[in-house]
C-alpha cells in the first residue's frame, strides 16, 4: 500500500539519522543503554514501525495494524514500540477527524456509505422517504414490446426498474437493473428473429394461450433469467431505522415499499445516506424526513422523463 511505503521511507529516513548521530556521538546520554560491539540502531526497524503508524493513521486500524506487522516481521520483540506507534498516530489523527482517508475518498466522491458502527436515530416510517409509485418508472409484465423497452432505455438513466404484474394492479412481480435490461435490448436487435414489435417475457406464469399466440406470430424477447423474482421489499409503515439497518447490514442498494404485494414506491441507499447527513447538520429537536427533505432543499416533485403516462422522477441506484 502507498501509505506503508510513505511511513517506511519516513522511518527509515529517520533511522538513518539517528543512526548517524550515534555513530558521530556515541556517549549521548539517549544511546548510554547501547553496548560498543553490538548493533545499536537498526534503520529497517524504524521503517518498520513507520509504516505501521502511516497504516494506523490512514485506515484508523489499531490492533489489526499490529497484527499484519507481527505477520511480515516475526519478530514478537517489535511489537510493543509498533503499539505504542499504532496508538499515538490514531491519537494524533482522530484530532484531525474521525474518518480516515478512504472513508474521506467516499465523502468527497458521494458515494452511498453507512458506516456498520454507526447508530442511527431517524424519526418516521419508510413511506415519508420513499419514491412513490406514481412517480416511477415501471415495466408490466404483459404488453411491452421491444421497442418499449429501447425507449425507455433511452428516454431514462436510472439504474433498475420494477417489474410488477400490470399497471392497473401495480403487483409486485420482480426487479431488472438496467445493465441486464440493456444486454437483452442489444441482443434482441442485432438477432434477425426479434423485431421492434416483439412482445416481451419477464414472469413464468404467462398464460399458456398468450404465449402460444405470440410465439405463432413471433418469437418473444426472454427477460425471465435477468429479472430478480424475489426483490427485497418492506412494509410502508416500516421504521426508517430499521430500513436504515437493512441497507448496512445486508448490503443492498434499493428495497421496494409494498402494501400486501402492491408497490407503494422504492427507497435507495442514496435516500438513507441524505437523511442521515441533513440530520447531522440539522441535529436539534426532533426532526423528521420531511423536514429533513426540506432543509436540504430536495423537493418530491418528479423530473420531467415520460414512460407510457405521466412523469417520472430519478431514482438512480448506485
Amino acid at each position: 500500500m502507498p501509505s506503508m511505503g510513505t511511513g517506511a521511507s519516513i522511518g527509515r529516513a529517520f533511522g538513518m539519522v539517528v543512526q548517524t548521530l550515534y555513530e558521530n556521538h556515541p556517549h549521548w546520554r539517549i544511546f548510554r543503554a547501547c553496548k560498543p560491539d553490538v548493533p545499536c540502531i537498526t534503520p529497517g526497524v524504524y521503517a518498520l514501525v513507520g509504516a505501521a503508524s502511516m497504516l494506523s493513521a490512514t485506515t484508523r486500524m489499531t490492533v489489526t495494524v499490529v497484527v499484519i506487522m507481527f505477520e511480515l516481521s516475526d519478530a514478537l520483540i517489535y511489537v510493543l514500540p509498533i503499539m505504542l506507534a499504532v496508538t499515538v498516530s490514531k491519537s494524533v489523527a482522530d484530532a484531525f477527524g474521525k474518518d480516515g482517508y478512504f472513508e474521506g475518498i467516499i465523502n468527497l466522491n458521494g458515494y452511498p456509505f453507512l458506516p456498520m458502527d454507526q447508530e442511527y436515530s431517524l424519526h418516521g416510517a419508510s413511506d415519508e422517504l420513499m419514491v412513490r409509485a406514481s412517480e416511477m418508472a415501471v415495466i408490466s409484465a404483459v404488453g411491452e414490446t421491444l421497442r418499449s423497452m429501447t425507449d425507455l432505455l433511452k428516454t431514462s438513466s436510472y439504474s433498475g426498474f420494477p417489474v410488477v404484474k400490470s399497471r392497473s394492479t401495480m403487483v409486485v412481480a420482480g426487479y431488472i437493473s438496467r445493465l441486464d435490461l440493456l444486454m437483452v435490448v442489444e441482443r434482441a436487435q442485432l438477432s434477425s428473429v426479434y423485431s421492434d414489435s416483439s412482445p416481451c417475457c419477464f414472469i413464468n406464469h404467462q398464460s399458456s394461450s398468450t404465449a402460444q399466440t405470440s410465439s405463432d406470430l413471433m418469437a418473444m424477447v426472454d427477460f425471465r433469467p435477468w429479472v430478480d423474482p424475489t426483490p427485497m421489499t418492506i412494509f410502508h409503515s416500516t421504521d426508517i431505522n430499521t430500513v436504515a439497518d437493512i441497507f448496512k447490514e445486508l448490503g443492498v442498494r434499493y428495497v421496494l415499499v409494498t402494501h400486501f404485494g402492491t408497490l407503494l414506491g422504492i427507497i435507495t441507499k442514496k435516500d438513507i445516506v441524505r437523511a442521515v447527513r441533513m440530520q447531522a447538520r440539522n441535529n436539534f429537536g426532533r426532526p423528521t424526513l420531511p423536514g429533513l427533505l426540506r432543509c436540504s432543499g430536495i423537493s418530491h416533485q418528479p423530473q420531467s422523463a415520460s414512460h407510457g403516462a405521466g412523469a417520472v422522477r430519478h431514482y438512480n441506484v448506485l
